[in-house]
Formats: structure tokens, sequence, C-alpha cells
């Protein structure tokens, strides 16, 4: 948990420096309205987003690489999983990863006008609502 909330917090706070290129109980993927970054796809680009890549991001690392996860613990792990991998790669690399969370924070500042610590709290407040979910991810 601290290693995730370091990160999401390097992140967010150093997200003006990169250049800009809760577990649904069931949710539809709309192709037709989707919004790149929007991983959760509750319909808006904002720092749950960036906190369910960086946990994305954990898993992948922690097991060697998306090639070396198994599929049911990678569903188990990441609850928005299809989410990420279609809406993920923010930066258009071909990897969903640290840099995407950072993408994805700066230009949710930048739509929004809010600072830095506005959207560590927010963040924060994300990490805090889904505690459980997250220590899965680090245990």
């Amino acid at each position: 948990m601290k290693k995730l909330i370091s990160l999401l917090s390097v992140a967010a706070l150093g997200f003006a420096a990169v250049p800009m290129t809760s577990v649904a109980e069931e949710y539809v993927f709309d192709v037709n309205n989707a919004i790149l970054g929007d991983v959760n796809c509750d319909g808006a680009l904002d720092a749950s987003d960036a906190c369910e890549v960086l946990r994305y991001y954990v898993v992948i690392g922690a097991a060697g690489g998306a090639d070396k996860v198994d599929r049911d613990v990678l569903l188990a792990q990441v609850p928005h999983l299809a989410g990420i991998e279609l809406l993920g790669d923010f930066n258009g690399t071909g990897n969903v990863d640290g840099a995407d969370a950072a993408d994805i924070l700066a230009a949710y500042a930048k739509n929004t006008g809010r600072t830095p610590a506005e959207i560590s709290a927010e963040a924060n407040q994300y990490l805090r609502a889904h505690r459980s979910e997250f220590d899965k991810v680090i245990e």
C-alpha cells in the first residue's frame, strides 16, 4: 500500500514535468462513448483512473511482466482490467505503466484547473476508500 501511495504521490506531484502526449458489480464498455484514460469507464477522466492504472502496473511489475501473470490472478486483483487494457495506454507507447498514470493526472489537471495538492488529496481519498482492494495487490 505504501509503495502504491508513494508511486501515486510522485505521479501526482510530478505530473507537470510530464509532456502531454469501487469494484463495479457490473459495467459495460461502450466503445462509442469511451474516453481515453477513463479506465474505470465512469465517464470521467480523473485521479481514480490513475490509481487503477498504477494498481495494474504494480501487479504486472510484481509478476515480472504481463506475459508472466496468470489471467485469473490479474482479473482478481485488477477489477477494471478490460478498461485498462483498452483505454489505459494514454500516451500511446504500447504499454500501460506509471507514465500513463502521470499523463492521466496531467490531463485531468489541465481539463479541470485543479492543483497538484487537490489532485493528490483526491487520489489519497480514493485509495483510502478502496484500501482493501489495493492491499490485495501488495500481499
